[in-house]
C-alpha cells in the first residue's frame, strides 16, 4: 500500500503517516514495559495439580518399577501388603466391591511371577480372581470392573501435532480412538465415557486403563505422521502401554532353539522347563484353563525335535485347545476364548502403499497427484476442487491411476484372507481402521493376528513397484489433451422449470469461451452449441473440467432433490449430522470462476 503514496502525501499527512508506521514499534515497547503484557500467565489451582501429579507419578512408578511375588493360599489382604512394601507404593482393598463379587480380605491367592514388572504382576494377579486395580492420588486400589468402570476421569489430549490447522476434523480423531480402543467402553448409552473437541484437542472421559490406551495409540500416530520418506518403516507400531516388551518376548522366543521331545509331562512341569531355557517368566492362567476343562496337570505329550520355542508353543496351542500371548516380560498359556480378550493396538503405517511408493510431500508429486486427482475414477478434489458427480463418470480418465488409492481395498483384503472370523464385520473382536492425516492403519486383533497382518502386508509390498513419475506425467497430459463432448443440463427448480433461458445461456457460452481455453474455440474441432436445454461442448478433457467447476457454480437441480420433512412427497430425513456421515470426497481450495 505505500508504494502508492507520493512524496506529496507523505509531506501533506506526515503525523497521521509517522503514527502509523511508529504505531507497531510503540505496541512493543509497550509490551516490554507492561506489568500485565499480552498473554495470560496461569498460576494452576494447587490441589488440582498435586493429585494429577501424584497420579501421573503413580503411573509411571509401576512402569518403571519391578515386584516379585510366590504366593500359596496367602490372604488378599497380605498380598496387598508384601507388595506395598516391595513398590514402596500404599496399596488398599475396596472391601464394599469386594463384597459385591463374594470376595474378602481373608481371600486365598496362589500366583507366583520373578521379578517382572510391577504393573504386570498387578494386572495378572488380580486376573486371577477377576478383579482389577485403579489409582488414586494416596495410593493403590484393589477393586471389581465395575468399580473401576464407574471411576472415570476426564483428561485433555492435545491432537494438534496430528491433525494441524485451525479447521481439525475431530470427528475422525474420535471415531478412531471409539473404534480400536475398548470399542465396547464407547457405546452411546451404556458405556461410561463420553468425548468433547475443545480447541486444540478433544476431552475424553474414560477409566485408567482406557486413559493409557488412548495415550499410547496418539503417541503411535504422531511417530507414524512423521516417519520419513527415505528409510520409511514398514513394520507396525505399537499403540499398546506394554506392546514393546510383548513383542520382545515373541522375539526371544523364535530365537530360542530346543529339542522338543515331551512324554506325558503335567502342563505346569513342561512350563517350568520352557521358562528355565527360555529365561522367560511363564505364566499358567488357572481360571481361564478350568473354563474348558483343562489345568496345570493336563498331560502333555509332544515330539517335535529342534525348532524355535515360538514354533513349540504355537503347536502345543493347536494341539490341547489352548493359546498363548505375552503381556509385558511375561508369557501367558490360557484359552482361546481368553485370548480373544487380550487384544492389542498396533499402527501399520502405509503412506508407500496409499501413495503407490511415491513421497506426497515432495513438490513434484504433489502437482501429479493434483493433477491425478481432477480426471482419476475417485474425486477426492485437487487443484480445482471436487467436480460434480453428473459429470464425474464422463470426466474420468481410467487409465490414471488413483492417488491416493482406496484404502478399503486394502481393508477389505486383510479382513478377508486374515482370520476372517476374528473381525467385527464377522461377529469377531477385532476392528480395523485407516487414518488419513497418519497415512496408517490402526488394527484392534490378539497378538495371533497382527503376525498374519504383518505377514500379508510384506507379501504385497515385495510384489509392488512405485509409479514411474514420467509415466504418469505423460498419460495425465495425454488424457488431458484428449477432445470429447459433454452435455451441460440447465439446472431447475423444484417445479421443474428450467432456472435458465436460452439467452441467458448464449450468455454463459460466450463467457466460457473468454475464461476457458481462450482463443482455442475454432467452431469445428472445439466449439459450443446453445439448446433449449443447456450446453453442448466439445474440447479437451482438462478444459471440461474447468467448465465443469463453472458449470456447478450455477446451483444444483432441485428438481432431483429428495423433499424435507413436512414438505409435500415422500417425506425424507434431512442429512446426517457430519459425524454420521459417510466420507466424501476432500474438497481442496481451488479456483472459482
Amino acid at each position: 500500500m505505500f508504494s502508492k503514496l507520493t512524496h506529496a502525501a507523505v509531506i501533506r499527512f506526515p503525523i497521521p503517516l509517522l503514527f502509523f508506521l511508529l504505531l507497531p514499534t510503540a505496541c512493543l515497547g509497550q509490551q516490554e514495559n507492561s506489568a500485565e503484557g499480552t498473554h495470560i500467565q496461569i498460576t494452576p489451582a494447587p490441589s488440582a495439580l498435586t493429585e494429577a501429579e501424584r497420579i501421573a507419578k503413580i503411573e509411571v512408578q509401576l512402569r518403571t518399577s519391578r515386584a516379585t511375588l510366590d504366593a500359596k493360599n496367602l490372604p488378599l489382604v497380605e498380598v496387598a501388603k508384601i507388595l506395598s512394601a516391595q513398590i514402596e507404593i500404599p496399596i488398599r482393598l475396596h472391601r464394599s466391591g469386594l463384597e459385591d463379587v463374594g470376595l474378602a480380605p481373608d481371600t486365598p491367592v496362589t500366583f507366583r511371577l520373578p521379578d517382572v514388572p510391577t504393573e504386570t504382576l498387578l494386572r495378572m494377579m488380580l486376573r486371577e480372581l477377576d478383579l482389577t486395580y485403579d489409582i488414586e492420588a494416596d495410593g493403590i486400589v484393589f477393586t471389581t470392573w465395575d468399580e473401576a468402570e464407574e471411576n472415570v476421569r476426564a483428561r485433555f489430549y492435545n491432537i494438534e501435532e496430528i491433525i494441524p490447522g485451525p479447521n481439525r476434523d475431530y470427528d475422525a480423531i474420535i471415531e478412531l480412538i471409539s473404534t480400536t480402543v475398548d470399542p465396547e467402553s464407547w457405546d452411546v448409552g451404556s458405556g461410561p465415557s463420553s468425548t468433547v473437541p475443545y480447541q486444540n484437542g478433544v476431552i475424553l472421559c474414560q477409566t485408567l486403563t482406557v486413559h493409557q490406551k488412548i495415550e499410547a495409540l496418539l503417541a503411535a500416530l504422531r511417530e507414524a505422521k512423521k516417519l520419513p520418506a527415505q528409510g520409511y518403516p514398514a513394520q507396525a507400531l505399537f499403540a499398546s502401554p506394554t506392546g514393546f516388551a510383548s513383542a520382545a518376548v515373541h522375539d526371544r522366543m523364535r530365537q530360542v532353539k530346543l529339542d522338543v521331545e515331551i512324554k506325558e509331562q503335567p502342563l505346569h512341569d513342561v512350563v517350568k522347563m520352557l521358562e528355565h531355557q527360555s529365561s522367560t517368566p511363564f505364566l499358567i492362567d488357572r481360571r481361564a484353563l478350568d473354563n474348558v476343562g483343562l489345568s496345570p496337570e493336563t498331560l502333555i505329550d509332544l515330539s517335535l525335535g529342534e525348532t524355535s520355542l515360538h514354533h513349540a508353543l504355537d503347536v502345543l496351542a493347536e494341539q490341547y485347545e489352548m493359546a498363548w500371548y505375552a503381556v509385558g516380560e511375561v508369557v501367558v498359556i490360557t484359552s482361546s476364548e481368553e485370548e480373544e480378550t487380550e487384544l492389542e493396538v498396533r499402527v501399520y503405517p502405509t503412506r508407500d502403499l496409499t501413495w503407490n511408493g511415491l513421497n506426497p510431500a515432495d513438490p513434484q508429486v504433489k502437482t501429479l497427484i493434483d493433477a491425478t486427482s481432477r480426471i482419476s475414477p475417485r474425486s477426492y478434489g485437487g487443484g480445482f476442487g471436487y467436480y460434480p458427480q453428473w459429470h464425474s463418470d464422463s470426466l474420468h480418465a481410467w487409465e490414471i491411476p488413483e492417488l491416493p488409492s482406496d484404502p478399503e481395498y486394502l481393508i477389505e483384503a486383510i479382513a478377508i484372507h486374515v482370520q476372517p472370523n476374528s473381525w467385527e464385520e464377522s461377529g469377531g473382536p477385532g476392528a480395523i481402521a485407516y487414518f488419513q492425516e497418519s497415512d496408517c492403519l490402526v488394527i484392534l486383533q490378539t497378538q495371533q493376528v497382527h503376525q498374519k497382518v504383518a505377514g500379508l502386508l510384506q507379501t504385497i509390498r515385495s510384489q509392488q513397484k512405485p509409479l514411474d513419475l514420467k509415466d504418469l506425467a505423460a498419460k495425465i497430459q495425454k488424457a488431458d489433451e484428449a477432445d470429447f463432448i459433454m452435455f451441460y443440463t440447465v439446472p431447475r427448480d423444484r417445479e421443474g422449470k428450467p432456472k435458465l433461458s436460452k439467452d441467458d445461456l448464449t450468455t454463459i457460452a460466450g463467457r466460457i469461451q473468454t475464461l476457458f481455453g481462450k482463443g482455442t474455440w475454432d467452431q469445428d474441432t472445439h466449439f459450443i452449441d446453445v439448446t433449449q436445454d443447456g450446453l453442448i461442448v466439445r474440447h479437451r478433457r482438462d478444459v471440461q473440467l474447468q467448465i465443469s467447476r463453472f458449470w456447478s457454480h450455477l446451483g444444483p437441480d432441485e428438481s432431483k432433490l429428495q423433499p424435507w420433512p413436512n414438505h409435500p412427497g415422500t417425506g425424507n430425513q434431512p442429512p446426517l449430522p457430519q459425524s454420521q456421515q459417510s466420507p466424501g470426497p476432500v474438497q481442496q481450495p481451488g479456483g472459482v470462476f
